[in-house]
């Protein structure tokens, strides 16, 4: 680009370019080398994307193949090590210019963190430790890895990464108990997601546009996981309920995005509760048109709710 300003600025002296000409021309390539820097940008996040998949597939390939003939300490090696890598690969693309890469620079730190846990898991379960303990020291790694990485940045794909590690936990810490059961399981992943979702309200995770929606989803996954095993009508019921509850709260928000998620929720919980209890008295396809029709009128009734106000204020004018 320096090469083409002094070009100009020399056609510009010969009488060649006006000075209109010079700063249109210049204004043009400048877009242009913007666009390219912009493609080279996204083809290094694609590619960054790919190596973290591929790595990650390696060392479950790994794992899967040769672990019985592994020795202890190799089994810790063999998922410590690109755990180790992942973080610095993170750090590496975090200091790079752009944007795509910065994104880039998450998704490594997220699949580091999931390997730190599940390094910590190799060692409790090495060290003799009960399967309970494994879960619970993995995924409590998991979390303490990844609240450092959020706390440096914030963004969509590291508070998903929160969000799972704390559903892990939650899940983990709800089988801690001999006689554990789906019940117990599911009650601690609900935790995980109601103290998330308190955080989030209290300004306290951000972005609130993703940890909202996405606390409420492990909210939702907790009720819904309470109730597979047989008949638990508290917990079937409590996934409609809790889907209600966030749907009249994305009105509040204005988030679609918590919108979208309730509206699944109610959908599975409304389809759950019908085909486990009232399947005989309505049949099948009744079940369908009737789970789909409440959310089609929850959908007609939040889309009134969301409309902009130059829409209400022409409304009320005709």
């Amino acid at each position: 680009m320096a090469r083409l300003e002094e070009d100009l600025e020399r056609w510009q002296a010969a009488g060649l370019l006006s000075a209109e000409a010079a700063a249109s021309i210049l204004a043009f390539e400048r877009h242009r080398e913007a666009r390219r820097a912009s493609a080279r940008e996204l083809a290094f996040e694609v590619l960054a994307y790919l190596g973290v998949a591929l790595a990650s597939v390696g060392v479950f390939a790994l794992i899967a193949q040769s672990w019985e003939q592994l020795a202890s300490w190799a089994r810790i090696v063999v998922v410590a090590v690109p755990a180790v890598l992942g973080f610095a690969l993170g750090f590496a693309l975090a200091r790079s210019p752009g944007e795509p890469l910065r994104r880039a620079a998450q998704a490594a730190w997220v699949v580091a963190a999931g390997l730190a846990g599940g390094t910590t898991a190799v060692i409790a379960n090495e060290a003799g430790g009960s399967d309970r303990v494994v879960g619970l020291a993995g995924t409590a790694a998991a979390l303490a890895a990844m609240l450092p990485i959020w706390a440096l940045s914030p963004r969509p794909l590291t508070v998903l990464g929160l969000t799972g590690a704390l559903g892990a936990l939650g899940l983990a810490a709800g089988a801690w108990r001999q006689a554990s059961g789906p019940a117990d399981e599911g009650l601690g992943v609900l935790a995980a997601g109601v103290l998330g979702l308190g955080l989030t309200e209290l300004r306290l995770m951000v972005p609130e546009r993703v940890a909202r929606p996405a606390f409420a989803s492990l909210c939702l996954v907790g009720a819904f996981i309470a109730g597979l095993e047989g008949e638990v009508l508290w917990a079937e019921t409590l996934v409609v309920g809790l889907a209600g509850l966030f749907l009249a709260w994305s009105a509040v928000r204005r988030s679609i995005a918590l919108t979208a998620v309730a509206t699944i929720g109610l959908f599975v919980g409304l389809l759950d509760v019908i085909f486990e209890y009232f399947e005989e008295q309505l049949g099948a396809p009744l079940a369908l048109i009737l789970a789909g029709a409440v959310v089609l009128a929850i959908v007609l009734i939040l889309a009134r709710m969301f409309r902009p106000p130059r829409e209400i204020a022409d409304a009320h004018e005709a």
